[in-house]
């Protein structure tokens, strides 16, 4: 089975090249397509694709749709259509299927298994959690096998909004560590494919600044979820390209950075 994962930074302008929606997943020979940064509301020239199901999360923020946003599509000829679907990590959004944590289900008005437990973990009240998912930024999907998280980071854009922002970004890893934790715990495999928002180190940028602190939150979280006296999760990418340069999975579509591969960061799967 082939799984593959692209920042699209805009699904729109990306299909009109290619005609259509079922032209461009051909194109790209997967059976499963992990989008992010889709920008994009569900509609059915997006979501209804002949031979493939679809699944989107999108930003329901006051800003409005064209932001962030992460689509699944999977080919119905493979049998890889997941048995459940869970949108968002916080357990506050829905779910299409049976519950992700295989806990009893609760009440539809009360708070989910998932939301109550990174409540008493984290000490964060249920708004909280609420908000991250509010940014369209995941989808779970159970093939079986194995857990498929696809995911498209917060990232830090206003300098007036640094702390603010990096705060929320802390909070959003801190729940997909515990969710990562909890499946590991009871035997899943797991791949957490899509766009970090975070550079672990100067070799994943096109242009790493003189100051490049590895010693960012962000990083250092990064760096400890991946280390061997971890939870158990490998970085899939380094593992099999330790060295290797130049590898970028998002470009800045105003500048035409993907003509000559010039971009931030090497965007990740781990598993």
């Amino acid at each position: 089975m082939r799984v593959l994962t692209w920042n699209m930074n805009g699904i729109r302008s990306v299909v009109a090249k290619f005609g259509n929606m079922k032209a461009l997943l051909e194109a790209l020979s997967a059976d499963i397509v992990c989008l992010q940064e889709t920008k994009a509301q569900l509609d059915s020239e997006l979501a209804v694709v002949q031979g493939w199901e679809s699944f989107f999360a999108y930003s329901t923020c006051a800003s409005g749709s064209g932001y962030a946003g992460v689509a699944t599509y999977c080919r119905t000829a493979t049998a890889s259509v997941p048995v459940a679907v869970e949108h968002g990590l916080t357990g506050t959004g829905t779910t299409a299927g049976a519950r992700l944590d295989s806990s009893a289900a609760v009440a539809a008005a009360g708070p989910s298994p998932v939301s109550v437990m990174l409540c008493e973990a984290l000490g964060v009240e249920l708004e909280q959690l609420a908000a991250l998912d509010r940014e369209g930024r995941a989808l779970i999907t159970d093939h079986g096998p194995f857990l498929l998280v696809n995911l498209y980071g917060p990232a830090i854009t206003s300098e007036e909004r640094v702390e603010e922002r990096m705060a929320f970004k802390m909070l959003f890893y801190k729940v997909l560590e515990l969710r990562l934790q909890q499946w590991l715990a009871a035997g899943r495999a797991c791949l957490v494919v899509g766009d970090l928002n975070i550079s672990p180190a100067p070799i994943d940028s096109c242009h790493p600044p003189a100051d490049f602190d590895a010693q960012r939150s962000d990083r250092l979280w990064l760096q400890q979820l991946l280390a061997p006296h971890g939870p158990g999760v490998v970085d899939a990418f380094r593992l099999h390209h330790p060295s290797r340069r130049n590898a970028f999975t998002c470009w800045n579509t105003v500048t035409g950075a993907r003509v000559n591969n010039y971009e931030l960061a090497a965007h990740r799967k781990q598993q």
